[in-house]
């Protein structure tokens, strides 16, 4: 047993005693961590962040919605409050200010920090009070921040204190939490790795650390599902928690097509705070993602021009996105993809007059079916191989002025496609940016009208002839590498022509950058009808894959 020895001659009674108040309450605080049972993967998080406050008055902690921060700011004011004078945890400060004055809340926690004290708040401002809180240590945690005004006024309570005392303040908005100090710590919340999170979900769909016997396969869907989000693991398991495999099943196939409501609300309050063009950009982005764009930074440019680096600053701020390790493209959250595209689908007729996104069959047959809102159109990808049968006139497309993406599928190559196009294109926006349709019914693609903002272009076993009318006076510089695909007998067999088409290749790339231009990178995927030099005994069609480098700044108007 440890005993504490202070020499009682040295120092007056009342220093004595609060030594040995001190000695006890964090012994008792060491040998009892209830507070971090059961909170999967969160000791790490501890222990980081009581790294960064030997040094930092103020570290932040920062994450998307769901990630724990609450949690984790809970677990460390339990863990670190015996070594303090006073402390005191302002819990969902954004809620609390819905229905009190931002003053009346900082006097609240200035009484709280007060109340072991025979002090009013009113006593502070005399040079004795002062003297006396200098001496005093405090902790403080200021809990879901989300005004920079607010952080920078609740953070001057650390001047009245003493040395030693510190803030912890839970945000999502990386921008509160930079104007609360200029020499804050900022710690990030990343999401549970696959092991703590099937932990996490079983202890609350099972009550137990492992799935029950027939579960493993559909625990791990879910835990797949909720890609190391905390909150999701916990809704979905306390929902799934004593239910049968067929509702299993049924929970997962529902949650393909939106994620739960409990799920969303959280989420959604980072969305709530964006002005109308970063929430438009956002949605672009889960869209795009959601299609397998891998989003670069010249990409973005070539989508928002010069205004992009503010909004992407502030979707990064608020948790929304995230960039790779090389920090060159776009990362967004699955939740918070699968998010984005809920919001898009509830503003479909939500009366707002909005950009419209569309993914799913039966809405697109809706829209097109009752003559509703093309015009609004932005995105669009349509499953060919799953609506109802459905006609697209050419004066749908001229009516589709902010188009950006389109792209046409089929989710099951053995069935037709139940898309018809009756007669031929002769307009496509000027805002297309990604043209993808399989199966392309028409000859020619009326390219001449979004040519120059044109990122990408896959036409995939198409009966395309031709890029453009030529019967248009409109002229391509382009180059076209020919490749076929792995496995098949295409062009590319032939290894002299191939390096040919190399040096071919090389000797217009270079030209080409000599001009200085901008070039875009387009694919077209074409298969071919006819093959004179097959085999016999192979009548596959083979995929001829046509890389086109295309200078918009040399198409005539």
């Amino acid at each position: 047993m440890r005993f504490l020895l202070i020499d009682i001659y040295a120092r007056p009674e009342f220093k004595l005693i609060e030594e040995i108040v001190k000695d006890v309450l964090r012994k008792l605080n060491y040998a009892s961590s209830s507070h971090l049972e059961g909170l999967i993967g969160i000791a790490r998080h501890v222990k980081n962040i009581q790294r960064l406050l030997i040094e930092a008055r103020i570290v932040g902690i920062w994450g998307m919605g769901g990630a724990g921060k609450t949690t984790l700011a809970k677990a460390i004011f339990q863990e670190l409050k015996a070594q303090f004078d006073a402390f005191s945890f302002i819990e969902n400060v954004k809620k609390q200010l819905k229905r009190i004055s931002l003053d009346e809340l900082q006097k609240n926690c200035l009484k709280e920090l007060l109340k072991d004290e025979d002090i009013s708040i009113y006593e502070i401002k005399s040079t004795f009070v002062k003297n006396r809180l200098q001496r005093k240590k405090i902790l403080l945690i200021l809990d879901d921040v989300d005004n920079s005004i607010v952080a920078a006024d609740l953070t001057r309570v650390l001047d009245w204190f003493g040395e030693g005392s510190r803030i912890i303040i839970t945000s999502r908005d990386m921008q509160v939490l930079k104007n609360a100090s200029a020499t804050f710590s900022k710690y990030h919340v990343s999401d549970l790795d696959f092991e703590d999170a099937f932990h996490l979900f079983n202890l609350k769909a099972f009550k137990r650390d492992e799935p029950s016997k027939g579960y493993m396969e559909l625990s791990k869907s879910v835990v797949k599902y909720c890609h190391g989000n905390p909150l999701a693991l916990v809704v979905l398991g306390c929902f799934l928690y004593g239910r049968q495999k067929e509702e299993w099943e049924s929970a997962l196939e529902k949650l393909s097509q939106a994620p739960p409501k409990d799920i969303v609300d959280v989420l959604k309050l980072s969305f709530d705070g964006l002005d109308d063009k970063q929430q438009n950009v956002f949605l672009d982005l889960a869209f795009l993602i959601k299609q397998g764009v891998h989003i670069s930074l010249n990409l973005l440019r070539q989508l928002y021009c010069s205004s992009m680096h503010i909004e992407i600053s502030v979707l990064r701020e608020k948790s929304l996105i995230s960039f790779n390790d090389h920090n060159d493209f776009i990362e967004m959250h699955d939740l918070l993809r699968e998010m984005g595209l809920e919001i898009s689908s509830q503003q479909l007729f939500s009366g707002r007059k909005t950009h419209v996104r569309l993914w799913r069959h039966e809405d697109i047959y809706h829209f097109f079916h009752n003559d509703q809102a093309i015009e609004a159109i932005r995105c669009m990808s349509l499953d060919a191989s799953k609506i109802e049968s459905i006609t697209l006139m050419a004066s749908h497309f001229r009516r589709m002025h902010y188009l950006m993406s389109l792209q046409v599928y089929k989710s099951d190559r053995g069935k037709p496609s139940k898309l018809n196009i009756c007669e031929p294109l002769d307009y496509l926006s000027k805002e297309l940016r990604f043209l993808s349709w399989e199966e392309y019914p028409l000859p020619f693609v009326p390219l001449q009208f979004c040519a120059e903002n044109l990122i990408r272009l896959n036409l995939l076993d198409s009966n395309i002839q031709q890029l453009w009318d030529q019967s248009e006076d409109v002229y391509f510089d382009i180059i076209v590498r020919v490749m076929g695909n792995r496995g098949k007998r295409g062009v590319q067999d032939d290894e002299e022509d191939d390096e040919d088409d190399r040096e071919m290749i090389s000797e217009n790339e270079r030209e080409m950058s000599s001009k200085g231009n901008q070039v875009v990178e387009m694919t077209l995927l074409l298969m071919e009808d006819e093959q004179e030099e097959a085999d016999e005994d192979d009548s596959r069609m083979d995929d001829t894959l046509l890389t086109i480098l295309l200078i918009p700044n040399t198409i005539p108007r």
